[in-house]
Order: structure tokens, then C-alpha cells, then sequence
């Protein structure tokens, strides 16, 4: 399996910090308003040493979304998971067990794992001051530093709002890693220029024995480079654009349709008849009128030549192909523009 080079990797891991934070800056933006909440409070409750550290916590959250703002994606993490784990602490031994402001430890889980994925010794200080404040409190178990009904106000509080940040992480985390699932599935089998499938994810369904019942419809582009040669490539991947959006228009939801390779398409319709298939391919050839008409500069009308094969009962993939290649290969010596049926 091809490796990535140092350079791949590293911009891979910073695009994958952009992502993650564009779905976790709420989070930054909500425990900053909970402290700017808890330093009223606390003012309230003439609590000056926790008046002073939301002071600091807040300056650390405006140094956070500074930090996102530039792009600064690990100093961000660092600020935001340290000012939780310093803040917890203090809060607990401050305030009492009761007050849950352990809680909030769980809230930088998600932080840490999509965050220090290449920084172990940083990761595992934060692991290890999570295990402290939560161990540490449980263990000792600080007194109550607030009348019992604050303390209960405190506590309740506290835990619906780390649960609900905790969920939003999560939450985030869960979108970002289905998204970049999705976005890996979708390069892999996509041709990056027509956005139809590639020749990969037809051999996959292919060999995985799915799909492969029905017609299939192989077909080429008439003197393509003549197209590049006289016009330029930049026309060139205009056609094959616009012959996709043609193909896409034309087949069905349930049909798949690839760029084979360079100027050649690729349409298997599943438990589709010849007739079928025929009546599909002879669409497309008519509407290839339709690829210049946007055209500020290129070929006065593009053509094809299409081959429509029926999959016989266990015929392999391969044999399909290779019978709808040899038609396609007649039509050409023929004069193109044409539909074939294969033999």
C-alpha cells in the first residue's frame, strides 16, 4: 500500500483540525459564556480567587477563538483543554465534590482524541490531568464551600451543562468522522473531473458479485484529440463534462455510470434488457448535440460510438466487456457515430 509523504501527512492532519474545529467552534463560543455567567455569580457570592480565574478563563477563550481564527488549531486545542482541566480543579477544591465541576474534564475527550492523534506526550498529560481531578476529587472529596442550597443549584447545573457540551462534542466528532467517511468513499470511487463513477468502482461491484446481471452500454468519444490537439485540453475536459451530464440525465437512478478511462464512458444498467440498453445508448448519442451549445470555443458537434452488450446467465464482467470492446471497435471501422450491438 502506497505511503504518504511527511508533507501529505501533515497537510492531511491540518485539514483534518479545520474540519473538526468548523463543527466544534460552538463549544468554544458556549464555555466562554458559561464563564462569563459564573463570574457574575461568583462576584454575587463574593468569591474573589473564582472571580479571578473566570477572569483568566474568559481571556483564554478570546485566545482560543483568536487562535481558530489564524488557523492556529493545536494552540487553540491546548488553551481551551487546559483552561477545563485547571478550571475543574480549582472549582472542585474550591466549591466542594457536590458542585460537579468535574464534569467538565469529559467535555476536551473529543479535543484530545481528533487533536494530539501526533503528539503522545502532550495527549497523555491531558489524559493524566483528567485522571487527577476526577480521581484526585473522588478520592479527597473537598468539602461543600457553599450554602446547601447553592451548592445544589451549583451541581445541577454544572452537570446538564457539561452533559450538553459533552453531547455536542461528541455529536460534532461523529459528524466529522461520517463526513470525512464519506468524502474518502466518494473520492475513491469518483472520477475527480466528470464526478461519474471511476473504472475502480465498477470492477469493485464487480468483483464482489453484485450488479453484474443486466446490459452494460461502452462507448467512446468520436476524434477526441482532435478536440485537444485543436482547441486545447482545457476544451477538451469541457466535453467530457458536459457528455456526463448528458449520461447522468439520460440513465437511470438505479444504473451506474463511470468514466472508463481518458475519452471512453461506461454505463451497467442491472436487469436491463438489450432493448433497453439500446434505447438508452441511442438518447445519449442524439443529445451529444446538446455538449457544444455552451461552448464559447470548440467542435462544431461532438459524436460517439456506443456498444450495448447483454451480461449473459454466469457470464463473467470481463467477457461482457471484452464482446462490447469488439463492437465498439467495428462501429468505429463503420464510420462512428453509431450504436452496435455486441455479438
Amino acid at each position: 500500500m502506497p505511503t504518504l509523504s511527511s508533507r501529505d501527512r501533515n497537510q492531511a492532519l491540518q485539514d483534518s483540525l479545520e474540519q473538526f474545529w468548523c463543527v466544534a467552534r460552538p463549544v468554544v463560543q458556549a464555555a466562554m459564556a458559561i464563564h462569563l455567567t459564573l463570574l457574575v455569580v461568583f462576584a454575587l457570592l463574593d468569591k474573589p480567587l473564582m472571580v479571578c480565574a473566570n477572569v483568566l478563563s474568559v481571556a483564554m477563550y478570546v485566545g482560543c477563538l483568536t487562535a481558530l481564527r489564524r488557523r492556529r488549531y493545536r494552540s487553540a486545542s491546548l488553551l481551551m483543554s487546559s483552561e477545563i482541566v485547571a478550571h475543574a480543579w480549582l472549582a472542585t477544591w474550591q466549591l466542594g465534590w457536590d458542585s460537579n465541576f468535574h464534569y467538565y474534564v469529559l467535555c476536551i475527550l473529543p479535543i484530545v482524541i481528533y487533536n494530539y492523534r501526533t503528539a503522545p506526550k502532550r495527549h497523555l498529560l491531558l489524559v493524566m490531568g483528567i485522571l487527577v481531578t476526577l480521581a484526585g476529587g473522588y478520592l479527597l472529596h473537598p468539602q461543600a464551600g457553599l450554602p446547601p442550597t447553592a451548592m445544589q443549584l451549583f451541581g445541577t447545573g454544572n452537570i446538564i451543562s457539561a452533559l450538553l457540551l459533552l453531547l455536542y462534542g461528541t455529536g460534532a466528532s461523529f459528524h466529522y468522522s461520517t463526513k470525512m467517511q464519506l468524502d474518502l468513499l466518494h473520492s475513491a470511487s469518483h472520477d475527480s473531473l466528470t464526478n461519474l463513477y471511476n473504472r475502480r468502482r465498477i470492477l469493485d461491484r464487480a468483483a464482489n458479485g453484485q450488479g453484474i446481471t443486466g446490459s452494460l452500454i461502452l462507448f467512446d468519444v468520436d476524434h477526441f484529440k482532435h478536440i485537444n490537439d485543436r482547441f486545447g485540453h482545457d476544451c477538451g475536459d469541457l466535453v467530457l463534462q458536459r457528455i456526463a451530464d448528458v449520461i447522468r440525465r439520460e440513465v437511470r437512478q438505479s444504473d451506474l455510470a463511470a468514466r472508463w478511462g481518458g475519452e471512453e464512458f461506461l454505463v451497467l444498467l442491472p436487469s436491463a434488457t438489450t432493448s433497453v440498453a439500446w434505447t438508452v445508448a441511442e438518447r445519449i448519442r442524439q443529445r451529444l448535440v446538446e455538449v457544444t451549445q455552451p461552448l464559447e470555443r470548440g467542435p462544431e458537434r461532438v459524436t460517439a460510438t456506443l456498444a450495448v452488450c447483454e451480461i449473459r446467465d454466469c457470464e463473467a464482467f470481463a467477457s461482457a466487456l471484452e464482446r462490447a470492446d469488439q463492437a465498439l471497435y467495428l462501429g468505429k471501422q463503420q464510420g462512428r457515430d453509431r450504436v452496435m450491438l455486441a455479438a
